[in-house]
């Protein structure tokens, strides 16, 4: 009886394990499939910040896209949309303001890199597409398109800062400020995914309330 628990607990196991490469398998496809379209961002991040920006940033440009297509109706009247729009105002200054504290050099600035992707041929393309830890985003929005070379800068600088910065404390001090963006960005999502229906609503990516615990914590922190 014993044995047979255990080999049916290997089946299973196994039959996970096949779901998870058959999973894999599929996104893969998709990647490779969707990455000749010209609009097609590959975000390869070489950074856990990098990675969760970028889970977010397939959500807020869904959320985005959702609340400009209900605008105009009773239930979401044109007023909200320009709330919506004042908000992400703030969020761009804050980008800007993060971007340049890691050494962007005022090329955070939204509009300056929107056509960086132009850079990035078919062929590399492909090639960042078949890892299995990028993402190929297709905007729906200026916003989201925005956004998505955003994260692309972030990464880098992100990943030169803490590479150069001699000081062990500037890449703490710089770890707040970014955990502390990340829920800011998951806030301002989450907030408009909150004001319309999605037959998908956004779902914040896996570890986001760790985060949010951790920027809490600090906080308090400071206020003592």
């Amino acid at each position: 009886m014993a044995s047979n628990a255990k080999k049916g607990e290997k089946m299973e196991e196994n039959g996970k394990t096949n779901e998870r490469k058959k999973d894999g398998k599929s996104v893969l496809e998709w990647k490779l499939n969707n990455v000749g379209n010209p609009e097609s961002i590959v975000i390869y991040p070489h950074t856990r910040d990098g990675h969760i920006l970028t889970k977010i940033l397939f959500g807020y440009d869904k959320v985005i896209n959702g609340a400009r297509l209900a605008a105009g109706n009773a239930a979401f009247p044109i007023e909200k949309l320009k709330e919506i729009e004042a908000k992400i105002d703030i969020f761009k200054i804050h980008t800007t303001r993060l971007l340049n504290t890691l050494g962007g050099n005022g090329h955070g600035m939204f509009g300056n890199f929107l056509f960086l992707n132009r850079t990035d041929t078919l062929e590399t393309k492909r090639m960042l597409a078949a890892n299995r830890k990028s993402y190929v985003f297709i905007p729906r929005t200026v916003q989201g398109r925005e956004m998505a070379q955003t994260v692309k800068t972030f990464d880098s600088l992100w990943t030169q800062f803490r590479v150069n910065v001699p000081e062990m404390g500037k890449i703490e001090e710089m770890q707040r400020e970014i955990l502390k963006y990340i829920v800011v960005f998951h806030g301002l999502t989450d907030g408009i995914n909150n004001q319309i229906r999605l037959r998908k609503p956004y779902l914040p990516p896996k570890g986001m309330k760790k985060i949010e615990n951790m920027v809490q914590a600090y906080e308090t922190k400071v206020q003592v």
